[in-house]
């Protein structure tokens, strides 16, 4: 079976996480698709708790993923400090060895690439495909990344999903009606 991994904060998911996984599902391009939640950033990104984020993306699959293969694993939030994402790949392989493994990431990703963990590595022995982010091109690109410049462009950030919740604006455009609720019950991003 082919698996992707895709890594992210997800703080919050929104709406655009959902259209790269469903449509690169559409694609064939994996046999499942498994949301990594990082538990540190790597990059010193302050995020809200591992905890709120899983349950945030728990609501998102059950709700938007019916029937598809779809699942979350909170491997790396077991992980102490920093997990990197060719070690948790190396890990998933190793447990599942029957199995192939590649990851997903955004065109935005692509400029801070060469500073992961192991880059090359990762590159050698993992396809990690690479998904269009409107404002992001596809320079950068190395072998061993596969540009999926045929798919609509992921138009929503986080950034921009925190910034409307701290100024009390419309989210509706932006969230599943789930995660907007878990939100709004639970009085986040009202600090950023």
């Amino acid at each position: 079976m082919h698996i992707t991994l895709f890594g992210g904060a997800f703080d919050p998911p929104h709406l655009g996480h959902i259209k790269v996984v469903q449509n690169f599902l559409k694609e064939n391009l994996t046999q499942k698709v498994i949301f990594l939640p990082v538990k540190e950033h790597n990059f010193v990104k302050e995020m809200r708790d591992a905890a709120l984020r899983f349950r945030m993306l728990e609501l998102v699959v059950r709700n938007n993923f019916v029937g598809l293969p779809v699942e979350i694993s909170d491997f790396e939030l077991r992980q102490t400090g920093v997990s990197y994402s060719f070690a948790t790949l190396e890990k998933f392989s190793e447990q599942r060895p029957e199995c192939k493994f590649s990851f997903l990431i955004g065109s935005d990703n692509l400029r801070d690439f060469p500073k992961w963990d192991k880059y090359q590595d990762l590159l050698a022995k993992y396809q990690v495909f690479v998904y269009p982010r409107a404002g992001f091109s596809f320079e950068g690109l190395l072998p061993g990344m596969v540009a999926l410049e045929g798919l609509p462009q992921m138009q929503v950030s986080s950034e921009e999903v925190k910034k409307n919740l701290h100024n009390r604006e419309m989210i509706e455009s932006l969230l599943s009606p789930e995660v907007g609720e878990y939100i709004t019950n639970n009085h986040l991003y009202l600090d950023y």
